[in-house]
């Protein structure tokens, strides 16, 4: 079994948003890459770290 593909369940439960908002995500371009595997969605580990790293924001104003 391979651990770096994420099943929707799992994303779903680690983002804390539900599957439905992956799918409205993934039907408009939006979220991290996803393939397929057997007809199933999985999304790679590479992916996912990539995809949270660019929605990372920095503060440019200090309190």
């Amino acid at each position: 079994m391979r651990t770096d593909l994420l099943t929707v369940e799992d994303l779903a439960s680690l983002l804390h948003v539900s599957k439905g908002t992956l799918a409205n995500w993934r039907s408009y371009g939006h979220g991290p890459k996803y393939t397929k595997v057997g007809g199933r969605v999985r999304y790679p580990q590479t992916e996912i770290n990539q995809w949270l790293k660019n929605r990372t924001l920095k503060r440019t104003v200090p309190r």
